[in-house]
């Protein structure tokens, strides 16, 4: 079974493409590319926020406000994070 922490991985890799490292984003925006590119029911994307910023991989400002933060993780260099998954 896949774990879903390589879900979120993938997802905040997204975010880093569109805006970049220590953006600053609305929990709105964030929350259209859960819906649609994702498919995270309206329902869920609270509890996908919170649990990407467990991760440290968003940080939460304000009510409205999110900061997409660095990964040293290279999801595009896939022999590494195959390797780091123990995966090859």
């Amino acid at each position: 079974m896949i774990d879903i922490k390589i879900l979120y991985l993938s997802f905040h890799n997204n975010l880093r493409k569109v805006w970049g490292s220590n953006a600053i984003v609305s929990r709105k925006d964030v929350f259209t590319k859960l819906g649609r590119q994702f498919l995270v029911p309206k329902q869920l994307r609270e509890c996908a926020l919170k649990e990407l910023t467990d991760m440290k991989l968003l940080e939460r400002l304000d009510r409205d406000k999110v900061k997409i933060l660095d990964c040293n993780l290279d999801l595009e260099n896939s022999s590494q994070f195959f390797t780091n998954l123990k995966l090859n």
